[in-house]
């Protein structure tokens, strides 16, 4: 008897063991569903490193469409989606060395969407917001128009129902709970029960689970006004314990396990549950997202080499979708249909080159300034400034603008990450080399570099340029530096981006220079 004793023992300790190290651990994926869009992220140490990417499910492309986000570090441990913004919130940690003290926090991250065209989307770069709480469990995370709601269980030695926060003004503010939700979840936790916090149309909804394996004993709590959070309204919900819930529009949706791979979607109507479908071949790790009147579940296929690698994805590794309507019918299923992402960085980037190129197309094509006979002479008693001379001048004139660029990062903190600053310090240097550079000629026929380097820039009459030639012609120094490659191939030919200008040295200071 004692030797069973001990097995028993054994065995429970075994199992407590597993649960806490389940607990504790972090999920091996996550997902949240919206109206226009949906989120998963799986971890990716098949990449040969530790971190998870952020994939999107759009509801505006055709199904079976999915896209590859930005790299958020880690799978959350809960995900809500409102409109083209996703949140996401993470396992407890330690405030690090110099961090804020007051226990452990959660990061909580933000990451937007923008459509550049169909089927093509932009990702912002995943923006921390105001940490969670670390104590008290993660009850569920739920988004609304006015930002995210988190739902915490009683942290250590707390008595008490959970606590409910909402992110407002840069802080997570406290929410009233509905007068009559039970605060003994937490004892029915161990025996199924427990709170769960879910987003519905227009507002957020606690499920009060029963403490029975069955359904009996749910209800629904919700908001009775999407404006007013402070007004609650009940009825009872066939929602049993385990199995993941989730929304679909307004319709909630329970996906419960039967098996390995099986995977039983219901409905859930009021205070009965309607079975929707039921699959066998789902792996444990999908997502089962809801996607508008929609519902989608994407997993991943781990595949031999000769599969491949699309869109970043890890070779061997290929998604798979399948898509269903809430009467169950078929609208997709098949491999995923993969596109690399493009932030708006990239796709700003790009934008920016490709107007340099037209633009310079235009100046060799329109010339500006080279229309008559005149404009190519010098006015007497000067020559060319030679090409090192220019360039010199050019250098010291993009001065201002990197020192200007630089202030505005070290204000906005872009120093500790400069890929949060993407092209702006671009457009800042090249704003105010176009601004002072400008006026300097306009005004004195020189800029700050033209006048270190003993060299002016005039007109075929000797007069200094007008004000619209030199904001052309420094906007296009700027905006199109392959046009520099002209002054290097031939120095004294008329320049298509002088805008019918020079720019000379008096000849005593050429040195006796040739005139061109």
């Amino acid at each position: 008897m004692s030797l069973l004793r001990a097995i028993a023992l054994l065995a429970a300790l075994c199992g407590l063991v597993a649960a806490v190290g389940t607990s504790a651990a972090a999920p091996a994926a996550m997902w949240a569903g919206g109206d226009r869009h949906a989120w998963a992220v799986w971890a990716e140490s098949e990449r040969g490193r530790s971190g998870a990417r952020l994939w999107h499910i759009p509801g505006d492309a055709p199904p079976g469409s999915l896209r590859e986000g930005p790299d958020v570090g880690g799978v959350p441990r809960a995900m809500a989606s409102y409109g083209s913004t996703v949140f996401m919130v993470f396992g407890a940690e330690e405030p690090g060395g110099g961090g804020a003290a007051g226990g452990e926090f959660r990061r909580v991250r933000r990451v937007e969407i923008d459509t550049l065209r169909a089927g093509v989307y932009g990702y912002s770069r995943p923006e921390a917001l105001p940490p969670l709480p670390g104590d008290g469990a993660l009850l569920g995370l739920a988004a609304t128009g006015r930002g995210p709601v988190a739902m915490l269980g009683p942290g250590p030695g707390d008595e008490g129902g959970p606590r409910l926060l909402r992110l407002e003004a840069g802080s997570w503010q406290p929410l009233s709970l509905p007068p009559g939700l039970s605060s003994d979840g937490a004892a029915r936790a161990g025996r199924g029960g427990g709170w769960r916090l879910i987003g519905l149309a227009g507002g957020v909804g606690i499920i009060e689970m029963g403490s029975s394996a069955a359904a009996s004993g749910s209800r629904l709590w919700r908001w009775a006004r999407p404006d007013d959070p402070a007004s609650w309204e009940s009825a009872p919900v066939a929602v049993a314990p385990g199995g993941a819930v989730l929304t679909a529009g307004d319709q909630i949706v329970r996906a419960v396990r039967p098996g390995d791979s099986a995977l039983l979607l219901q409905l859930v109507r009021g205070d009965r549950a309607v079975d929707l479908r039921e699959f066998g071949d789902v792996p444990p790790d999908a997502a089962v997202v809801g996607l508008g009147d929609r519902l989608a579940i994407v997993w991943r296929e781990v595949r031999g080499p000769e599969a491949g690698a699309r869109a970043g994805a890890a070779a061997g590794v290929k998604f798979r979708v399948r898509m269903i309507t809430l009467g169950g019918t078929d609208l997709y299923d098949g491999p995923a249909d993969l596109l690399p992402s493009v932030t708006f960085t990239e796709s700003l980037t790009l934008a920016l080159m490709a107007g340099s190129m037209v633009l310079g197309l235009g100046v060799l094509v329109v010339r500006p300034g080279l229309r008559g006979r005149d404009a190519l002479g010098l006015p007497p008693g000067v020559s060319l400034a030679e090409p090192l001379r220019r360039m010199f001048a050019g250098s010291v004139d993009l001065l201002p603008g990197f020192l200007a660029a630089s202030g505005v990062a070290r204000a906005m903190g872009w120093d500790a990450d400069a890929s949060a600053a993407g092209v702006t310090p671009l457009l800042i240097v090249a704003g105010v080399t176009i601004a002072h550079s400008a006026i300097g000629e306009a005004l004195a026929g020189v800029t700050m570099g033209k006048l270190l380097a003993r060299c002016r820039t005039v007109r075929p009459d000797g007069a200094r340029p007008r004000w619209w030639q030199a904001v052309g012609r420094n906007t296009v120094k700027i905006l199109c530096p392959p046009l520099w490659l002209l002054v290097l191939m031939n120095p004294a030919a008329p320049q298509p981006g002088g805008f019918g200008t020079w720019v000379v040295v008096d000849d005593a200071a050429a040195g006796g220079a040739g005139r061109g």
